[in-house]
């Protein structure tokens, strides 16, 4: 596993900014950072490498965060990075009002003097060790910890002392408290932003093999590639597909101590990445919802013509369909890409999904009856686009006999199965079309 001393795997450079960042806030000088990125992008990890390395020094991590469920109680990530303070200095005298409001007499302070008491316990804290504010989850913050914030970065600047903000830029809504102070935290001179990225096949392999405890290069390519893909990249995912793929007995070991994978293994994704995905899909709206089940029915890629005209086969009100679009782009739930094939109906203003695995839960939570009824308009709507060009019929019967199929179309899937076949006897393409 990976030592106190080093960086997350693909996050060394990071790490080091921050560590960078810290230097300056020891000799006095007030620092902040923003972590920012997806769900499971290994914002909180980062975090934590970081309170490793500066605690070995002799300085203070502080943690505290925020919760989806906690978002009316004010002050709670400071409450719980007094609290972590509290532990690590039991003796240190704090203001009797204070301490009794931590255990939870509101009343005890007036709430005037809330701010200013925490900004000098924290203050006199960098005096005795420089002290580093870890505040993770930052996008669910209450108002009041974000004034307090704004407050500290104001007040605190000779303090010996860095505030680390890590949130998720796909879950900021505009009426979040932290969205709107960030355009002012961001203009301090003294902040760093940290968007972190999607990692590369070499740091997902450094992943993989440190939580199954497996020697260094002993993971595969055919499986380091298996997991790049049904991971894209996000640290979270792999390690989860990794761990589940042993829970099920998926991998096996040669006997040059190699590790392998089926092919197959990162088609089942584990209960813990659906949860993750799920969450974000439960804040979006009916419409952005709406617009989202018919995409997945439509495939990684697709045409935004084409889930528009299939929603309005479906009889889904399309008035907001673009503040539909607006939402799901703007939560980095879907990006416009290039067309994938010029030829295909409906190639312009190309769209696919994020991540793969965002399409599956989609589909996989669909009612039958509704997925059903997608697949067969999609089918209708592809077909009519080809109208009556008989070669574009062909490019697409593969497509429309998979939707037809799905939705129960007995007699359209047969047609357009045969005509897929012939096109694949055409192309010598035999194995295909016996398939078929």
């Amino acid at each position: 596993m990976t030592s106190a001393r080093a960086a997350p795997a693909g996050r060394e450079r990071e790490l080091a900014e921050l560590l960078a960042a810290f230097a300056s806030a020891r000799l006095g000088e007030l620092r902040l950072a923003f972590v920012s990125g997806e769900p499971g992008i290994g914002k909180t990890t980062l975090l934590d490498a970081f309170a490793a390395h500066i605690e070995l020094s002799g300085a203070r991590a502080l943690r505290g965060a925020c919760y989806d469920d906690t978002r009316r109680e004010a002050y709670t990530p400071f409450r719980a990075v007094l609290r972590d303070l509290r532990r690590q200095e039991e003796h240190a005298q704090w203001p009797p009002d204070l301490s009794a409001w931590l255990r939870g007499a509101e009343t005890a302070i007036d709430q005037r003097q809330l701010p200013d008491s925490i900004v000098d316990v924290l203050t006199d804290a960098s005096q005795r060790a420089p002290v580093a504010l870890l505040l993770d989850d930052l996008h669910w913050a209450d108002e009041a910890s974000v004034r307090l914030l704004r407050h500290l970065m104001r007040v605190a600047r000779s303090a010996a002392l860095m505030v680390v903000a890590a949130y998720r830029d796909t879950d900021l809504e505009p009426t979040d408290p932290f969205e709107a102070a960030l355009l002012e935290l961001n203009r301090e001179r003294t902040a760093r932003r940290l968007p972190l990225r999607r990692l590369d096949p070499g740091a997902i392999r450094t992943i993989v093999e440190a939580v199954l405890d497996a020697p260094d290069g002993s993971v595969t390519p055919g499986a380091l590639d298996v997991l790049q893909r049904a991971s894209e990249g996000v640290p979270f995912f792999a390690e989860e597909l990794a761990l589940h793929a042993r829970e099920q007995g998926l991998w096996s070991i040669a006997a040059d101590g190699r590790w392998h994978l089926p092919l197959d293994a990162g088609t089942a994704l584990p209960p813990s990445v659906r949860s993750v995905i799920g969450h974000r899909l439960q804040r979006l709206t009916a419409r952005a919802h709406a617009l989202l089940t018919v995409a997945a029915v439509a495939g990684r890629a697709w045409p935004l013509p084409l889930v528009a005209e299939v929603s309005r086969e479906l009889g889904d009100d399309l008035s907001e369909f673009g503040a539909a679009l607006a939402e799901t782009s703007a939560r980095r739930l879907i990006v416009e890409r290039a067309p994938l094939h010029e030829e295909s109906v409906g190639a312009i203003d190309t769209f696919m999904f994020a991540h793969e695995q965002i399409r599956e839960v989609l589909y996989a939570a669909l009612n039958p009856i509704r997925r059903r009824a997608v697949h067969q308009a999609v089918g209708l709507v592809l077909e009519r686009a080809s109208g009556d060009d008989a070669s574009l019929l062909q490019r697409e019967a593969l497509r429309l006999a998979w939707h037809f199929s799905r939705g129960n179309d007995v007699r359209k899937a047969g047609h357009y199965a045969l005509l897929a076949a012939e096109r694949a006897l055409r192309a010598q393409a035999g194995d295909e079309a016996a398939q078929l």
